[in-house]
């Protein structure tokens, strides 16, 4: 296994907390009290054009919200709605 796939491996078996205060502000702009509450630990690789989030239940998704962080601290909020079908030729890791 090649060192940036060990890393990966790492990356993604291990959960990432996000610690930066504006971004923990920004989410409890959007959240309710009950979501806030349910909040799951995830892993996410995020690239210049692809974003992998991985959950144990893509399945509960209904909504993902994008949250940018500008230069003066101002935030900006994405929301995208998601329609998942159905299993297509699920495949175990």
């Amino acid at each position: 296994m090649k060192l940036h796939e060990q890393i990966l491996e790492s990356y993604l078996r291990n959960a990432c907390r996000v610690k930066d205060p504006k971004i923990l502000n920004a989410v409890r702009q959007v959240l309710s009290a009950q979501e806030q509450g349910s909040i799951e630990p995830h892993a996410s690789v995020v690239t210049q054009k692809k974003l992998v989030v991985v959950v144990k239940h893509p399945e509960r998704l209904k909504e993902i919200i994008f949250i940018r962080t500008g230069e003066r601290g101002s935030g900006k909020i994405y929301r995208c709605r998601l329609a998942l079908k159905g299993k297509q030729n699920p495949g175990k890791i």
